[in-house]
């Protein structure tokens, strides 16, 4: 786990200081452009811009939605084998700036997750998930709504001592 860019308990322990560090040793000037970053604690690829001309076309293809994220997850529960869409609106927990949650329409931001089972056992389901939308913690809040929280999600569910962050990988 490497947080994406500074943030308050992660001042030099990012992807973005990384980057900025090895550059300067190769003598490359450098900026950091996230095009997409991934909640604390989620493994997986981040799109890097080398400059601000890619970041805003490789920005602009994503919102376009040309740009497809996957995302595999462990869910607590057995799941039916099968697709799946869930189309709920999330919005901020209102005491939080961290916490999201699913609300009735028209309160909050439009959200969609398609999701395909790829496997189901007793206490465990592992799905292939695809956000149609881009809101904060997503997949995360979508599949606790259907009681089926991501495996080790400490913020949505429940911590798991076998993974010791949530099991979502993009």
């Amino acid at each position: 786990y490497m947080p994406t860019h500074p943030t308050h308990g992660h001042l030099e322990d990012t992807l973005a200081n990384a980057l900025a560090y090895d550059f300067a040793e190769k003598g490359i000037p450098f900026v950091f452009h996230a095009v997409n970053r991934l909640d604390r604690n989620t493994s997986g690829t981040v799109l890097i811009a080398k400059n601000s001309m890619s970041a805003a076309i490789l920005g602009n293809a994503m919102a376009r939605g040309e740009i497809e994220k996957t995302y595999w997850a462990v869910l607590r529960g057995k799941m039916d084998i099968g697709e799946g869409e869930i189309n709920r609106p999330i919005k901020r927990v209102q005491e939080s700036i961290i916490t999201r949650r699913i609300c009735d329409e028209g309160e909050g931001a439009p959200a969609c997750t398609r999701y395909r089972v790829l496997s189901a056992h007793a206490d465990y389901s592992i799905v292939e998930a695809k956000p149609l939308t881009g809101r904060t913690h997503q997949l995360r809040v979508h599949f606790a709504s259907i009681g089926h929280p991501i495996l080790g999600d400490d913020l949505y569910g429940t911590a798991d001592a076998r993974i010791g962050r949530q099991a979502l990988h993009a």
